[in-house]
């Protein structure tokens, strides 16, 4: 269904289809670094007693958002035929904070293996200090974005 600005409802036609890139763009940025966002902080803050779901919602939610800001970049990349400009605030501001982000969810895939796939104990300056660096650069973003 696509609603027009004259009040005109059209059916049979895909809800993307109608909006302009810079709409998607808006509507992948805001799922992700908004709604997505906070549901990563709620389980980073209070599952701590349900660790195990705690690490699979975020892991989830995580790789949702690295996938939605690559789609928002990807299609405003294309539309500016992957040019950027330097004069527009919106488009630094949007390249810095999406390198950020992107950053910030490698750390989290590295602290992930880390907590996982190698033999260390839970509680070693290695663990620790990947947490923490991971732990507020998630909340430099979210104070950023």
């Amino acid at each position: 269904m696509r609603l027009e600005a004259n009040g005109d409802c059209f059916e049979g036609i895909k809800a993307t289809e109608g909006l302009s890139r810079a709409w998607r763009h808006g509507i992948y940025y805001t799922l992700a670094w908004t709604y997505l966002a906070m549901i990563e902080m709620w389980t980073g803050r209070f599952l701590r007693h349900w660790w195990k779901y705690r690490h699979i919602i975020h892991s989830v939610v995580g790789t949702i958002i690295l996938i939605f800001t690559l789609i928002g970049w990807i299609i405003m990349m294309s539309n500016a035929k992957w040019q950027t400009s330097w004069d527009n605030l919106h488009v630094v501001t949007g390249n810095i904070c999406t390198w950020l982000v992107l950053a910030m969810l490698a750390g989290g895939f590295v602290l992930l293996g880390l907590m996982k796939l190698v033999d260390l104990p839970w509680n070693t300056k290695y663990i620790n200090l990947a947490r923490h660096i991971h732990h507020y650069f998630g909340y430099f973003c979210v104070v950023i974005v």
